[in-house]
């Protein structure tokens, strides 16, 4: 019964019954939600007073941790790698061109960040993914504030094979993407489906490389002429799975695409190896200059 309740507080009932319908967001002035927050803080409490938590809520499991999302000058905005793997004056994203014009995270793949992510992808944790959506919303419209490429864009999220989906009992590219749609107050669409097949995790670089694009535009796919995209995803290992949706995605007419992660594996050695010294071809210009203390 616990776990019950915990899945319709916090973020999951009270939202979805007053600022979505049939999965698109709408917009919400100030007094819903006002309300659905004192209504999530309600249930919470019985919750905890009568019940007890089988889960902690998210936002006191962060709180408890002091966990902060990255600055976006840590990370190459290309393809969010962390500039401690670079040296000084080194460029990355060096070989392919890159069909993501912008990449936006929250941290890199370890420690908390980490355990919470496979804690929502593995034990179906609903609540966290959203509480980590809206974080990555709130950054994201950092940059759509300075861009004006990506004005009013369209949310996607990387879409989840129904088998997958059903064995694991969460599409939680679609938890996070509902919940950034909902920080951006825009639409929230669907037009790329994904082919039944091995998770990326199981397949080696040279087997990802090889791999054909595993993704395929619906044929109802509408609205996507000139808008910007707001592509959403969990992790970011590689980025091909990213980049292939991306290129779906253009090739059906879309404009600009924005990459947002909750996390990027920093420690990928193919991220490692992107590193060269000078112009590579292809390369996102993005040139590391660590910051050093003053002379004297």
């Amino acid at each position: 019964m616990g776990r019950s309740l915990h899945r319709i507080n916090g973020f999951c009932a009270v939202p979805g019954l007053t600022g979505h319908v049939m999965g698109y967001p709408l917009a919400m002035s100030r007094a819903p939600r006002r309300l659905a927050g004192m209504t999530c803080s309600f249930l919470q409490e019985v919750e905890r007073t009568l019940i007890g938590f089988e889960r902690q809520p998210p936002a006191d499991v962060v709180h408890q941790d002091q966990w902060e999302e990255d600055a976006m000058m840590s990370y190459c905005p290309r393809c969010g790698a962390s500039v401690e793997l670079f040296g000084d004056g080194d460029l990355c994203c060096t070989g392919s061109r890159r069909a993501c014009e912008r990449v936006v995270r929250l941290g890199a793949y370890q420690g908390s960040l980490a355990e919470w992510l496979r804690a929502v992808k593995f034990g179906c944790w609903p609540g966290m993914a959203r509480l980590l959506g809206s974080r990555l919303g709130r950054s994201i419209a950092v940059v759509l504030k300075e861009d004006a490429r990506f004005a009013s864009p369209i949310v996607v999220p990387v879409p989840m094979p129904l088998l997958r989906k059903w064995v694991r009992g969460i599409d939680h590219a679609q938890v996070l993407a509902r919940a950034v749609a909902m920080e951006l107050n825009a639409p929230l669409r669907q037009p790329l489906r994904q082919r039944s097949g091995r998770t990326q995790a199981s397949r080696t670089a040279s087997q990802r490389r090889r791999r054909r694009n595993p993704f395929i535009r619906r044929r109802w796919c509408r609205g996507l002429a000139g808008r910007p995209v707001v592509l959403i995803d969990d992790i970011a290992t590689t980025g091909r799975t990213a980049m292939a949706a991306a290129r779906v995605l253009k090739t059906a007419g879309a404009g600009e695409v924005l990459l947002g992660v909750v996390a990027v594996a920093t420690s990928s050695p193919s991220r490692k190896q992107g590193v060269a010294r000078g112009s590579g071809a292809g390369h996102c210009g993005y040139r590391v200059i660590q910051s050093k203390p003053p002379v004297g």
